[in-house]
């Protein structure tokens, strides 16, 4: 069945879909986010959890220490392509 949206990482062994809207997205500036983006900000949105369909590869996740000494909080952890290591 085709989604409406599609996602992957950079080296495609990670793919995801849904249908849904985002119910938000949100560009974060603080400074762990652009460590983790290489960029300036992240950017990130949320889908209903039962829409969303891991369509390839398997994820990883991983905590880190932040700046402020504090290990990240669930809500802080990444997820990442097992391969190219890129957040997703």
């Amino acid at each position: 069945m085709s989604r409406k949206y599609t996602g992957k990482c950079a080296c495609g062994a990670v793919q995801f879909a849904f249908n849904t809207d985002p119910t938000f997205v949100a560009d974060c500036h603080c400074l762990d986010c652009k460590k983790a983006s290489g960029g300036e900000a992240a950017t990130f949105f949320a889908v209903p959890q039962d829409d969303f369909t891991l369509t390839a590869g398997s994820p990883k996740a991983f905590h880190y220490i932040a700046d402020s000494g504090k290990v990240s909080i669930a809500i802080s952890a990444r997820i990442a392509a097992r391969g190219c290591s890129v957040a997703i």
